[in-house]
């Protein structure tokens, strides 16, 4: 570990988190699975061009579908509303 008076920049706190939901999208074809990637505008602020697999935040909006939604019977609400924003991220972000 390196000494604090060897580091090149002032050590600063860690972002807070944020829940957050990502969803991996596979298909069984003949040659084996695929997984659907994303590719990032090469103008986003945050890695360029990178692929990357549809998700980001959940919104406080995600939490009022529940009523709309079938879930299993062992699903809590916490993991209905983490689907339910992957879903909606994979729409917003594939079109």
């Amino acid at each position: 570990m390196p000494r604090p008076s060897q580091l090149l920049h002032p050590a600063r706190l860690p972002a807070p988190t944020r829940a957050a939901a990502t969803v991996l999208l596979l298909r069984d074809t003949p040659g084996g699975l695929e997984v659907l990637m994303t590719r990032r505008s090469s103008k986003a602020s945050f890695v360029p061009g990178a692929y990357v697999f549809p998700g980001g935040g959940i919104d406080a909006a995600d939490a009022c579908c529940h009523a709309l939604a079938q879930r299993r019977a062992t699903q809590s609400a916490p993991a209905l509303t983490q689907a339910i924003a992957a879903i909606r991220e994979s729409f917003e972000e594939l079109g």
